[in-house]
């Protein structure tokens, strides 16, 4: 049983991702990188616990971490498509953030480490 995807209909028959969660030990400092520096659209929040944010269409959470969550560090590659990144890469060095240029990525870490790429256009390993 494969996976069927046809076009007009209106059930889905596929998995289809609404969000994304991100757990972290520095709520305050990661909710600023990503809202002040990289321009994140804040969608709502609770101060101290949790931030819905938008980036272009994809949604993403960041959440602080409970009593319970555990004691791992989360990990994740973030891609983002700007076309001019110019601003967006003076802004990240201006933070005191490291850019690397690989090829089409300008690529960084936010402040728990975790690496960010930022191409002009969607990129898509053939």
């Amino acid at each position: 049983m494969g996976l069927e995807r046809r076009v007009g209909k209106s059930r889905l028959r596929y998995p289809r991702c609404y969000s994304v969660t991100v757990f972290t030990k520095r709520w305050k400092e990661i909710r600023n990188f990503y809202v002040n520096v990289l321009g994140g659209q804040v969608v709502s929040e609770r101060e101290h616990r949790y931030c819905d944010l938008l980036f272009g269409s994809v949604p993403i959470c960041f959440r602080a971490f409970g009593d319970g969550d555990g004691h791992f560090e989360s990990h994740f590659h973030l891609y983002l498509a700007l076309r001019d990144r110019r601003a967006l890469l003076d802004r990240l060095k201006a933070s005191g953030v490291i850019v690397r240029i690989d090829g089409v990525y300008a690529s960084f870490l936010d402040p728990e480490g975790r690496t960010i790429k930022v191409t002009e256009e969607i990129a898509v390993a053939e």
